[in-house]
Order: structure tokens, then sequence, then C-alpha cells
């Protein structure tokens, strides 16, 4: 993730898999494409509904792959179009998920939380995922 001081902000993108709004920080990506373009990239494809359990049923209208800065590995997480690209969220708006939780999920990508226009967003690892 990014270094910030109290008067940072980052850059998110944000997209919904199944009813949850999550968001990545745009540092950590390096292009967006079509996900029927993924094949030809030569990269490995993450679905987060094969690894998480959502209320809904993960339906993809507009499927999109975000490809993730990796100088080890080339991958890509699969989301429905985004939402909002490069949305600011002030370092005031984010707060990291409390150790309690922390400590029974270690290897969860979720390592904090925003409300943005009273929406919770996830805020995303994208390298713990893989």
């Amino acid at each position: 993730m990014s270094q910030m001081t109290d008067s940072e902000e980052l850059r998110i993108l944000i997209f919904d898999i199944g009813g949850v709004r999550l968001g990545i920080d745009t540092e950590a990506i390096s292009e967006i494409r079509r996900a029927d373009q993924t094949d030809r990239r030569g990269a490995e494809l993450f679905r987060f509904e094969e690894r998480f359990s959502f209320r809904e049923n993960v339906v993809y209208k507009s499927p999109m792959a975000i490809y993730i800065k990796d100088e080890n590995r080339k991958f890509a997480i699969l989301i429905e179009h985004p939402e909002d690209v490069g949305l600011p969220i002030s370092i005031d708006e984010i707060c990291p998920i409390p150790p309690l939780i922390r400590c029974c999920y270690a290897d969860s990508p979720f390592w904090a939380a925003a409300v943005k226009d009273e929406n919770i967003i996830l805020l995303v690892d994208p390298y713990r995922l893989i």
C-alpha cells in the first residue's frame, strides 16, 4: 500500500462484487482491460467469488480485468466494470481492520474500510490475494 501522511489521500478504484463495494489503491494497478482479453495476456486471473462467500450470486455483466503491478508474477483480478477510478479517500476516512478480527483472518486481503457518501468500501491489498 502507499505510504501516507496525515494530509494525504489514496486514489481508489471502486467496484462491486456480489453486492459488496471493494476498493484497490490505483498505485497497485498497471492497467484495466476487458476480461475477454486476459487469456491473450498470459495473466493468472483471480476471482473473488472463488475464495470468498457473498450474500448475492456474483454475476458479471461487463467484466473487466485489473492487472496488478508485480515484477514476479503476472496476475489480474476479475471485477464488474469499475464504479469509480481514482476516487480520493483521505487518510482520515480510512479505518484499519481491528486487530481482533485481523488475527482471526490473518491471510485476508482486506486491510481497512472507508465510508464514502454513506457507503462502506472494503479496501483490498491485491498482493494478499495470491
